[in-house]
């Protein structure tokens, strides 16, 4: 494999050629444009419109989304806490031809675990985004958290989950790692917003979670397992 860029600014017409043969796609690409999405600033990740010329007759889409990890210290550290781009790396590759939703095609979908490096090409959907602050009508909703639904039936105490690396396991040590951060972030978060919750609530919070998250996380371990979109809020919906 090719070395993987550290930003998607790095996207070279020669590089996206080659990933794309990699995938079946005999296709040469002359130019590459990598421009913002407007209004989106990723956390721990790029995420950009990709604009793709090509030399000759393709059945590829011209457009495309791209995303990596960012190249952020703090960055790094929540995605090797979560392994973010891991999981959404073998998503793709492993299952996403069986999640029962409208799921964009990866063109390209390449991870490095060791580099901490990874590069999606996606197909981008086209429709009217979500807007967290102005939610869809009732049946909008119906359809949503219907399909949602199905997902976690499909998927439910699934023995496919097996032989994923990249699937969440409750009880690895590097989910350890982000207790620490959470702690340091909850005593800078909390002075600064009293009044986010009753303060009931935030004690009940701070008390069960944020001191005593191995427990928390041993419980979860416990529990029945699943499929789960993992950020199912309405700016992430078309």
């Amino acid at each position: 494999m090719s070395q993987l860029p550290l930003s998607l600014s790095e996207l070279t017409p020669e590089f996206v050629s080659a990933r794309l043969a990699a995938g079946g796609h005999d296709v040469e690409v002359s130019a590459v444009e990598v421009s913002p999405i407007s209004g989106f600033a990723g956390i721990m990740g790029e995420v950009v419109v990709v604009d793709l010329t090509y030399a000759g007759s393709s059945g590829l889409p011209s457009t495309m989304i791209g995303k990596c990890p960012l190249d952020d210290d703090l960055a790094r550290m929540y995605n090797q806490v979560m392994n973010s781009y891991k999981r959404e790396n073998g998503f793709y590759r492993d299952v996403a031809d069986q999640v029962p939703m409208r799921v964009p095609r990866a063109y390209v979908n390449d991870y490095d675990e060791e580099a901490g490096r990874g590069v999606l090409l996606l197909e981008k959907i086209e429709g009217e985004p979500g807007d967290i602050l102005s939610p869809p009508d009732i049946e909008s909703f119906a359809t949503l958290a219907g399909q949602l639904g199905t997902m976690h039936g499909q998927f439910w105490q699934s023995p496919v989950y097996g032989d994923l690396d990249w699937a969440i396991d409750w009880t690895l040590p590097s989910l350890r790692l982000g207790i620490p951060i959470i702690q340091e972030g909850w005593t800078a978060v909390r002075p600064q917003w009293p009044d986010m919750a009753p303060v009931e609530v935030l004690d009940f919070f701070e008390r069960t979670w944020i001191y005593d998250t191995e427990t928390w996380l041993d419980r979860i371990a416990e529990r029945p397992w699943t499929m789960i979109h993992g950020d199912y809020e309405f700016d992430n919906i078309f």
